[in-house]
């Protein structure tokens, strides 16, 4: 997950009962987005230490850290949300090197960038399905934010959501049937989920703060997401039908998108 409790944007790890937090990223820049590989033996995230925004993996105890993403036009380049396939072999991310927001993919060590998605709107955080048949992600192309899915090389691009409000932040259940995402369709930022063809859509947190970033548990029976506003933000936990919401972290700083 990520934490700003010593001074700056950085990527810690944690047992999955709150204990044992552990700060793997040291770096000047924010370090963001952080995702386990596959395997369970990589974290993929986003780093600003060289000037942008661009994509760095390193090994789970934060050693061999190294850049994946070089991009050219300083800050205006953004490279975020690495989304790793389920055999290694690729990561589907988002980019605005070619002055907008869209899915890119590339090879594990960074070669053969792809750029998946070419709309006049938003497309980004991409999803990739435990099956690997689907990449789930938010796109505006429809003038709203909404949940799509594509096939892995850009094809078949589908709309899943159809609200007034934003949906975004799409997560895979482990076994591909279902989608949790962030949605503001009742006025705060609150956690849903639907089948993986958008089909029986549930509500699954109520709460007075914005509740966001789902993520499943490999088992999927139970599901992380962060509690709170900018400024001060807890990583809870609660079951898959939205039972036994628990905190389990505790600090007036901000903790936000965690990886299970």
């Amino acid at each position: 997950f990520v934490s700003t409790r010593d001074g700056d944007e950085e990527i810690y790890t944690m047992d999955s009962d709150g204990l044992n937090q552990t700060r793997l990223t040291y770096s000047t820049g924010w370090d963001r987005d952080p995702l386990f590989s596959p395997d369970g033996t990589k974290i993929l995230f986003r780093s600003y230490r060289d000037g942008c925004g661009e994509i760095y993996i390193m090994d789970i105890n934060g050693r061999n850290q190294t850049r994946l993403t070089f991009n050219t036009g300083g800050s205006a380049d953004l490279d975020s949300d690495p989304a790793v396939s389920p055999d290694n072999s690729k990561i589907a991310f988002t980019s605005t090197r070619d002055g907008e927001s869209e899915i890119y993919i590339m090879d594990a060590n960074g070669g053969n960038q792809t750029r998946l998605t070419f709309t006049a709107g938003i497309d980004e955080s991409p999803a990739w399905s435990p099956d690997g048949s689907n990449i789930a992600f938010t796109s505006e192309r429809n003038g709203d934010s909404e949940i799509y899915v594509m096939n892995p090389d850009g094809s078949n691009q589908t709309r899943l959501s159809f609200t007034i409000g934003i949906d975004e932040t799409p997560a895979w259940s482990p076994d591909s049937s279902r989608i949790a995402f962030t949605s503001i369709r009742n006025l705060n930022r609150e956690i849903y989920v639907m089948d993986a063809d958008g089909d029986n859509l549930r509500w699954l947190t109520d709460s007075m703060v914005a509740d966001q970033f789902p993520t499943w548990s490999p088992d999927g029976n139970e599901i992380l997401y962060v509690s709170g506003e900018n400024i001060n933000s807890d990583i809870y936990i609660m079951n898959s039908d939205s039972s036994n919401q628990t905190p389990l972290t505790f600090n007036q700083y901000v903790d936000t998108e965690i990886a299970w």
